[in-house]
Formats: structure tokens, C-alpha cells, sequence
């Protein structure tokens, strides 16, 4: 009784500890219903990563609107909205790159309209 207890406990914590990457894989968010031509990002002022995204995106003059999900609760309440809980998050169409990947960022910018390499 008490090593099925025990297992229940370690499954418990590992659950917890993993439930962020449990939950990305289970979210079905739609994000087609966004328009194409919509660039969102939430970061905070501290964070590192954001401040390369702002940085792409500024060097190609991509208009993007930017959330501050420290600093507003309409950024934080989108974000989670679109099940995010980690920045940078940024939403370029209906594609979502919800960690700093330069890569998927600069692929994602070339499918809004008007955009070139």
C-alpha cells in the first residue's frame, strides 16, 4: 500500500512538473481565423530572446503589435487565450513560434502578404 501510494506521489510531481508540454501538445488552438497579415508578439523587457524577435522584425519593418504580458493584463489574457506561457510568443499569421527560433520566424514572415526575403 504504501509503494502504490509512493508511485501515485512521483506520478503526481512528474505530472506537474511536465503539464507545460503536456498541455502545448493537447492545445487545438485555431489560429486560422487570424488574419494573414498579422504580427503579434508578447515579451517582457527583460527578456533577451524578445528583443532578437523585436530586432528581425524591425530590420525587415515588419508592423507588428507588441504586448508586454508583465505590464498589461490584455497581454497576458491573449496570451494565455492562445495558449502560451512562455515568451517570446509570437503569433505572424497563424503560425506560432512560441520560443525565439530565428529561423521559423524569417520563414513565417515570408508567407505575409508583401513581404520579401
Amino acid at each position: 500500500m504504501k509503494t502504490l501510494l509512493l508511485i501515485v506521489v512521483v506520478a503526481g510531481l512528474v505530472l506537474i512538473q511536465l503539464w507545460p508540454k503536456i498541455d502545448g501538445w493537447l492545445d487545438k488552438s485555431d489560429y486560422s481565423k487570424i488574419s494573414p497579415d498579422t504580427v503579434i508578439v508578447f515579451s517582457t523587457d527583460w527578456c533577451k530572446e524578445c528583443k532578437k524577435v523585436r530586432e528581425i522584425l524591425d530590420a525587415r519593418n515588419i508592423k507588428y503589435t507588441e504586448y508586454d504580458v508583465e505590464k498589461t493584463s490584455q497581454g497576458k489574457s491573449e496570451l494565455a487565450q492562445l495558449g502560451g506561457d512562455t515568451v517570446p510568443f509570437t503569433l505572424i499569421g497563424s503560425k506560432v513560434i512560441d520560443s525565439f527560433d530565428k529561423d521559423a520566424i524569417i520563414k513565417a514572415l515570408q508567407s505575409l502578404p508583401g513581404v520579401t526575403q
